[in-house]
């Protein structure tokens, strides 16, 4: 038996972590800051 592998949406998830990001108040720099990371390339 073949298992299923989820297909994930990746505009529609880039749009739903925008969303939540813009609605928290945070920019992409504070996220980059809470991950450690130096460029937004990482993410």
């Amino acid at each position: 038996m073949m298992q299923k592998i989820p297909a994930i949406d990746m505009a529609g998830t880039g749009q739903r972590i925008t969303e939540l990001r813009t609605a928290s108040g945070l920019s992409v720099k504070d996220l980059q800051d809470y991950f450690g990371c130096d460029t937004a390339g990482n993410l």
